[in-house]
């Protein structure tokens, strides 16, 4: 059986044995606060990060619907355009026909009035 002195003995000699693991321990305790800050700060830059690409996520969005408003509105616009136009054109159209027509009766018209003049001129 050990004796007190013994137990001492064996005492000091695992406290000796286990002073380089102690300090380990404590070197990995240390150098694991440092890497939980270094984590929580690029957590933190992280988030900063996320919360801009979320920011200008949604201001695209807005531009895009803004965008695309503009462009219905355009697209009405020229469609209601296009049709008075197209209307306007049709009526030039039917006017010069009428026109047309007009000058080809006046032009009868004006010969007849010249055959007329010619035979009254002759009478007289």
């Amino acid at each position: 059986m050990l004796d007190k002195k013994d137990i001492e003995v064996l005492k000091e000699l695992i406290q000796t044995e286990l002073k380089p693991v102690n300090d380990n321990i404590q070197s990995l305790k240390v150098g694991q606060n440092k890497h939980s800050i270094l984590l929580e700060n690029m957590n933190k830059k992280l988030n900063t990060v996320i919360e801009g690409q979320q920011a200008q996520r949604e201001q695209i969005d807005r531009h895009f619907q803004r965008l695309e408003n503009n462009m219905k509105d355009d697209n009405t616009l020229i469609k209601s355009a296009l049709k008075t136009v197209s209307g306007d054109v049709k009526d030039i159209k039917n006017d010069t026909n009428k026109l047309k027509d007009e000058n080809k009766e006046i032009k009868k018209v004006t010969a007849r009035n010249n055959y007329d003049i010619q035979l009254l001129k002759e009478s007289i």
